[in-house]
Formats: structure tokens, C-alpha cells, sequence
């Protein structure tokens, strides 16, 4: 029983691949770029290439929208800065969480210690304060790429188009596999497509929705 739980639930590298790709796409939707080499090599990987003239003029919005923020070198020193207050703010979290965990052993033995409470204190108030930083840093990025809508809403929607094409090719692939759409689970900063279901939403630190594709009939 269990052999067979393990062979149906194995994943397939090539939906794997896919699901990458899409949430890749979507995040240049927002202005969250990776690499463009990183890109070729996943459409590479799940032989998009059959479709290279549509993928070029893909490809050239992908460029399009991934020069724009070098437009403003303030904004890509807030882009660079949000980058590390969030792992500041992770860190210090990480350490709230420890400190924690030590505190409530103290307290079971009966040990207490103003010095270790003052630390505790202290890190708390920095993570929550590159927290309420972070936020702001996050808005002015947010308001620039606002403000640049109109510079690229048609390669956004050509974006749009592609991985909702893509999203059905991925439902096709799980359903033959005979997979778990969880296996395969997206990143997306959109949630404007059909045949998805969210599975979280964003959060004070996390930007991005976390979906999975919907199995299910849709029309």
C-alpha cells in the first residue's frame, strides 16, 4: 500500500519545470525579474522552443519590463534594500523564536535573568522595526512600478496570456500523470487567472501568493 501511495505521488521533473516557469512569468507581471539566461534554460526545459516566434516576442517584453526599473537608480536601491530587510528581518525572527524557546526553559527552572530579557526585548523591537521599514521601501517600489503601468500593460497581458495557456498545459500534465496539483504548487503575484486555487495569501513577509492549479473541469 504504501509502495503504491509513493509511485503515485512521485512528481515529474517536467511539471516540476513547468510550475516554475509560470510562477518565473508571472513575477515579471510585477516587476520581480530573474535572469533571462535562467529563463532561456526553463523554456529550454519544457520545450517551449517549438514556439520560437512567440517566444521571442515574449521574450523581448521579459527584457522590456526587466530594464525598466534601471530607468531609476533610486529604485533599484530601494529594490536592493527590501532584498535586505527581509533578510534581516527573517534572522532576527529566527532569533526571537530561539530566545524563545531558552526563555521558556529558564522559566521552568526557575532562573531568570534581566540581562537575557533586555536581548529578547531588543531583538524584538529590531525585527519589528526593519519590519514597519520594509513596508514602506516595499510601497515605493510598488508606486513606481503603479506609476509605469501604462509603459508595459500589453506585454503584461501578453504575460498574462502565456501562462494561462500554460496553467491549463500544467492541469493536462497532472491529470495524465495522475499527480497532485500540491506537488506543483505556484509562486504568483497575480491572481487574475483561471483554474487556480490559493493556498495562501500574501503576509507581512511573504509578497506572493502560493496556488496550485485547479483539477477539477474549468471552463
Amino acid at each position: 500500500m504504501r509502495l503504491w501511495r509513493f509511485r503515485r505521488r512521485k512528481k515529474k521533473p517536467e511539471l516540476e519545470d513547468l510550475a516554475s516557469f509560470i510562477s518565473a512569468i508571472d513575477g515579471f507581471r510585477v516587476g520581480r525579474c530573474v535572469e533571462l539566461k535562467n529563463v532561456d534554460r526553463m523554456v529550454r526545459k519544457i520545450r517551449l522552443t517549438d514556439t520560437s516566434r512567440k517566444w521571442k516576442s515574449v521574450r523581448r517584453d521579459l527584457e522590456a519590463i526587466m530594464n525598466l526599473p534601471t530607468s531609476s537608480p533610486k529604485v533599484m536601491f530601494l529594490m536592493n534594500l527590501a532584498l535586505l530587510l527581509r533578510f534581516l528581518g527573517l534572522v532576527s525572527f529566527m532569533i526571537v523564536m530561539l530566545l524563545a524557546v531558552v526563555t521558556s526553559f529558564r522559566l521552568i527552572s526557575g532562573v531568570e535573568s534581566s540581562a537575557f530579557q533586555s536581548t529578547f526585548i531588543s531583538v524584538l523591537v529590531f525585527a519589528n522595526v526593519v519590519l514597519v521599514i520594509r513596508y514602506f521601501v516595499k510601497e515605493r517600489v510598488k508606486t513606481f512600478f503603479d506609476q509605469s503601468a501604462d509603459r508595459f500593460r500589453g506585454k503584461s497581458a501578453h504575460l498574462r496570456e502565456l501562462n494561462q495557456e500554460l496553467i491549463g498545459r500544467l492541469r493536462e500534465g497532472i491529470k495524465k500523470s495522475k499527480g497532485n496539483a500540491k506537488d506543483y504548487k505556484l509562486t504568483l503575484f497575480n491572481k487574475d487567472y483561471s483554474g487556480i486555487k490559493v493556498l495562501k495569501k500574501p503576509s507581512a513577509w511573504r509578497e506572493h501568493y502560493v496556488a496550485i492549479v485547479s483539477t477539477n473541469n474549468v471552463p
